[in-house]
């Protein structure tokens, strides 16, 4: 088995290691009905295993593909959730993958939209694989705002699927092909026309009040007793230079979260 480890803006993705274990079984099984299994398919019962059933069940999952099958999301060094994949049909390189943050408090942060990314970024670099697929239900808005936002689209919607507390829900399955991924990872320019025009115009127009202003300076040299006029124009530029200073410090975030 390789050992993996991730590195992304927010989280670290690494191969499982003896002493996460516990740590796991009690995220998983050392509390009823934790806050996580209500999301992450709660039509389906968990079934408790002790320490040392968990343990023999994960080793024995862990070394059954030559690509780890499941690893632990860290953030600072703590364990706070797990992401996975499984095979819908081997021959035919249909693999799905999953995702879940057992700490709540983690939730929101955009940690799991960090983890799937690197995951998914993995198993297309390692594996000769032409989809990745997601499979959630309709009562979990948070995972398919996730999938959305690492690429994934909508595939189908199978209606009033799944029953949970009371109600009928929809199984939702999502997917990405390879193309679309690797598109994600080169995105083309023409397709970020709107993004780039955010910096192209405050710098222009900064660079317009500039000329305009030295050109105004020289020909009232002998004039400069009008202060206010004078001071509107200073301030138009100090405005179009914080504009600049921002959008261009928000372009390069963009491109650093790969969407220039």
């Amino acid at each position: 088995m390789k050992l993996v480890r991730l590195t992304g803006r927010l989280v670290t993705i690494r191969t499982i290691e003896e002493h996460d274990i516990p740590i796991l079984w009690k995220f998983i099984h050392d509390t009823k009905d934790p806050e996580w299994k209500k999301w992450d398919a709660p039509y389906f019962p968990l079934e408790h295993k002790t320490l040392e059933e968990f343990t023999r069940n994960l080793k024995q999952q862990l070394t059954s593909e030559p690509v780890p099958s499941r690893a632990v999301i860290e953030v600072n060094n703590t364990v706070i959730g797990t992401v996975s994949f499984y095979w819908e049909h081997k021959a035919s390189k249909w693999l799905e993958v999953g995702i879940v943050i057992y700490d709540p408090s983690y939730w929101n942060g955009g940690y799991g939209t960090d983890a799937l990314k690197l995951w998914i970024d993995y198993l297309f670099n390692e594996m000769p694989l032409v989809r990745i697929g997601l499979t959630t239900w309709s009562g979990n808005k948070r995972m398919i705002r996730c999938a959305e936002k690492v690429g994934m689209k909508m595939e189908g919607r199978i209606r009033k699927c799944r029953y949970w507390n009371g109600e009928w829900y929809d199984s939702i399955r999502m997917g990405l092909l390879r193309e679309e991924w690797e598109q994600n990872q080169n995105p083309c320019p023409q397709k970020n026309w709107k993004l780039r025009l955010i910096w192209i115009v405050p710098n222009l127009l900064f660079y317009i009040a500039c000329f305009v202003l030295t050109i105004w300076v020289v020909a009232n040299k002998d004039g400069l007793q009008e202060i206010n006029r004078l001071s509107i124009y200073v301030f138009i530029l100090l405005a179009l230079f914080f504009v600049s200073v921002l959008s261009t410090s928000r372009i390069i975030s963009w491109i650093k979260e790969g969407k220039m």
